[in-house]
């Protein structure tokens, strides 16, 4: 990988726990059964980040981590110990997703916007969310972006503006309500 590459993605690996900092922190292993939906929708892309990150320090770079705080060094001394121990939690929320029960929210949607979300590349129109088990696939205007469902609330990383974009929902029937905290931008969806 070359080194411009590394030094982007170190500075998003960083910048997703500034952001995931914005709503509250990550899931803990022994509460994923009873934290709130949201919250460990929003953990679920945290740990998969720190996943990446780690995979680059066992290849021989330094990351900084801080989803458990405080703030550690990550680099080939303790690099698969850490991306084990993440990889772990990965298991824990997909086993508390699967038994906490997720809803079905595949098809197409008519998607309405506020002004706000012009400024982080999210359109108004038509919208598909293709879904296996509570992994989504969230189709909005030219991008598609990640997403996991738990219960009746969404976690979606903004996969091609930054994964420090999160965006968090509640569905509600045929409708689902998607928003980005620090922007601002609402998006109402309403199944066809």
């Amino acid at each position: 990988m070359k080194k411009w590459m590394i030094f982007l993605l170190l500075i998003w690996i960083v910048g997703c726990g500034a952001a995931a900092r914005q709503y509250v922190g990550p899931v803990k292993d022994d509460v994923a059964m009873t934290a709130p939906a949201r919250q460990l929708a929003l953990s679920y892309y945290m740990v998969n980040y720190h996943v990446t990150a780690a995979s680059l320090a066992v290849s021989g770079n330094m990351v900084m981590a801080d989803i458990d705080n405080p703030t550690i060094k990550i680099d080939a001394l303790n690099a698969k110990e850490y991306k084990q121990r993440m990889e772990n939690r990965q298991k824990v929320y997909d086993e508390a997703i699967r038994k906490r029960g997720f809803a079905n929210i595949k098809g197409e949607y008519d998607t309405k916007i506020n002004s706000s979300c012009q400024n982080i590349m999210i359109y108004g129109g038509p919208t598909t969310i293709e879904q296996s088990e509570y992994k989504i696939v969230f189709k909005n205007g030219p991008v598609k972006h990640r997403g996991v469902i738990v219960e009746n609330y969404l976690g979606i990383e903004h996969f091609a503006l930054s994964p420090e974009v999160y965006l968090v929902g509640e569905i509600k029937g045929n409708n689902i309500q998607i928003e980005h905290l620090p922007s601002g931008c609402v998006m109402e969806l309403t199944k066809k």
